[in-house]
């Protein structure tokens, strides 16, 4: 590589020469075989950095001649050379990924859309929709070159096994109006609220059940990457503390128990426990070790309970664990840590879910706006590894040492790792925190850098979108292991919002190296940036940039850049999109979003990236 580049440098000798003699206007642009020729031949007698992309090599005539770009155009460089990549050009935005995936949906979804990935060719979108009939709990996968939506339902062995032979797992059929007859009271079930976790263990999914639990009963289940649709909840209690739902109230109501006093008046009762009892908005985060495990955080208190204007309500944490042989995919399932039951981390008045990220294989970060309408943070190390549940010595799957399918002696999970509580974020511009999204950035020896954005506001209207930079040093312990807050940033302008917001982090493609701002200036570790988006009243999906050298937007308030990530489909008939969520993932392609559009019903996706024009091959 250096004996060519020093070869095309020597035939772009001469017009160097000329090219400091004379200004550009006055020569003829130089031949050339690649962009880089035009770069190494021009910038510095156009008085540009080296690594500015101002010229293209372009086909002319029977040659390739070097060409000025006019402006920025969309490639993933700064062709204007202000250190700024793919910024917008006099106004009209230049950042413009295309979507080159669909997916259709049956129906309106009701919470925000959850996409999972494992980070290579699983990308999962799962979802549930307002209309029972339906059955609420569905999914696809976005990657797939024919995407099929497909029921979830839940695939269980069911109660009367005998613990010393290998389960049988039920076939998964659900019947209509159903989703997984046995394990589950009169065979029903609606879930009105899934998320999952991906990684090389395959997933897991967190869903909330409101058939017959009105209230909701939580299930952290096991799903398989050649089934997703198929929510393995194994048990008996003897593998599984959390067989059947999360602190399950026995019954004919099958609610997940919670805090409130008016849950606890109910089951002393007897009455009303389907309404005051459950739970709801789930999130969930993995760490892919052997055995796999998660963090589960919720609130503890029923689907449809006031919040922002109430008294709070618990948010709980539970730890899960995968569980089973490897060799044996049918032989895989959940267990939950502290034996079953959860934690509470808090109190909130937001409605919306908390977020809960995996610093890496070191912890886990769950945040959410709090009783004062703060932001809480708290920092829950690795779960400690659960005791050998997997019955080997017995043979694959069947189970030795226990006097009955639901003893747990020999067998219980380890508490959770005390909570690091940090001192609650006040707001910034006077509202609620809520839907708290948190996302990975730059990690720098011990200090790892955490993106949080939330809204502020109890309604869509005049509610602020909201992102700050964290910084956490994993080698303090207590309360120093947070070290920087950063900067409340609100990105939206204070039009109404028609959904939550989503983050994530990308490496480069902000800026280049010497962008300078203030005392800051930017090299190789701060080329990139959190994007993050939310739908907006205009029904659109709109972003911004926040740049890792600053922590802040890339430009300032008079002159925002709002890039527009939403597209109208191409089909005849399509309407103007119409955002209400929106995730980001990443898969084999890179750095990708989806959104739901509720006009055209369908899921949209694409790479967050300009690509760089591939050169036509030289003659």
């Amino acid at each position: 590589m250096k004996n060519a580049n020093m070869h095309r440098l020597l035939l772009l000798l001469p017009l160097l020469m000329s090219c400091s003699l004379m200004g550009l206007d006055d020569i003829d642009l130089p031949q050339c075989q690649t962009d880089e020729d035009c770069t190494m031949a021009l910038n510095e007698a156009a008085g540009f950095y080296a690594a500015c992309h101002a010229f293209a090599c372009v086909p002319d005539g029977d040659r390739r001649t070097c060409e000025r770009i006019e402006g920025e155009i969309c490639d993933g460089f700064d062709n204007d050379c202000d250190y700024l990549v793919d910024e917008s050009n006099g106004g009209a935005q230049v950042f413009s990924p295309t979507i080159d995936r669909r997916a259709d949906t049956p129906g309106d979804i009701t919470d925000d859309i959850d996409i999972s990935s494992d980070g290579d060719q699983q990308v999962l979108a799962s979802w549930s929709v307002q209309n029972r009939a339906l059955n609420k709990g569905w999914m696809t996968r976005i990657n797939a070159t024919s995407p099929t939506v497909q029921q979830l339902g839940y695939r269980t062995n069911g109660d009367d096994e005998n613990i010393t032979a290998i389960p049988v797992l039920t076939p998964y059929e659900p019947p209509p109006g159903q989703c997984g007859a046995k394990g589950l009271e009169n065979g029903n079930c609606e879930i009105s609220d899934v998320v999952r976790s991906s990684g090389a263990f395959g997933t897991f999914t967190a869903t909330v059940n409101v058939n017959p639990c009105i209230g909701g009963l939580l299930r952290v289940t096991h799903t398989q990457t050649e089934r997703p649709a198929e929510l393995i909840d194994m048990g008996p209690g003897r593998r599984s503390s959390v067989y059947r739902g999360v602190a399950r109230v026995e019954g004919t109501s099958a609610c997940s128990n919670n805090p409130t006093v008016a849950c606890a008046d109910a089951l002393m009762s007897g009455t009303g426990v389907s309404r005051a009892c459950g739970v709801t908005r789930p999130a969930v985060a993995s760490i892919s070790l052997s055995p796999a495990q998660g963090l589960v955080a919720f609130l503890g208190a029923p689907e449809g309970m006031p919040t922002c204007d109430g008294p709070g309500v618990a948010v709980e944490a539970l730890g899960v664990y995968r569980r089973g042989s490897d060799g044996v995919p049918d032989l895989q399932w959940v267990d939950g840590g502290n034996e079953g039951v959860p934690i509470e981390l808090g109190t909130s008045k937001g409605e919306g879910r908390p977020g809960v990220l995996a610093l890496m294989d070191a912890g886990y970060l769950v945040a959410y706006g709090d009783g004062d309408g703060r932001l809480a943070l708290h920092y829950i190390a690795r779960l400690l590894d659960p005791p050998r549940n997997d019955g080997q010595s017995c043979g694959a799957g069947v189970m030795c040492n226990a006097t009955t399918a639901e003893a747990r002696d020999g067998v219980e999970t380890p508490p959770l790792p005390t909570p690091i509580d940090f001192p609650s974020i006040a707001q910034a511009f006077g509202g609620q925190v809520d839907n708290v999204r948190l996302s990975l950035g730059r990690v720098m020896g011990d200090i790892v850098e955490v993106g949080a954005t939330y809204s502020e506001g109890c309604t869509a209207v005049g509610s602020a979108i909201v992102f700050r930079r964290l910084r956490l040093d994993l080698s303090k312990t207590g309360t120093d292991m947070l070290v920087d807050t950063g900067s409340p940033v609100r990105v939206n302008a204070g039009e109404q919002i028609q959904g939550n917001p989503a983050l994530i982090h990308l490496d480069d493609g902000f800026v280049a190296v010497g962008y300078e701002s203030g005392d800051a200036t930017a090299d190789d570790s701060s080329l990139g940036g959190f994007l993050v988006a939310w739908p907006s009243g205009s029904n659109r999906l709109l972003a911004r940039r926040i740049s890792d050298l600053t922590g802040v937007p890339l430009h300032p308030t008079a002159q925002a850049e709002f890039i527009e990530l939403s597209q109208p489909p191409t089909s005849d008939g399509a309407m103007d999109p119409d955002v209400r969520s929106v995730s980001f993932f990443v898969d084999a392609n890179g750095p990708s979003f989806a959104y739901y559009d509720r006009a055209n019903t369908d899921i949209a996706a694409g790479v967050i990236a300009c690509p760089a024009a591939e050169p036509e091959p030289a003659p």
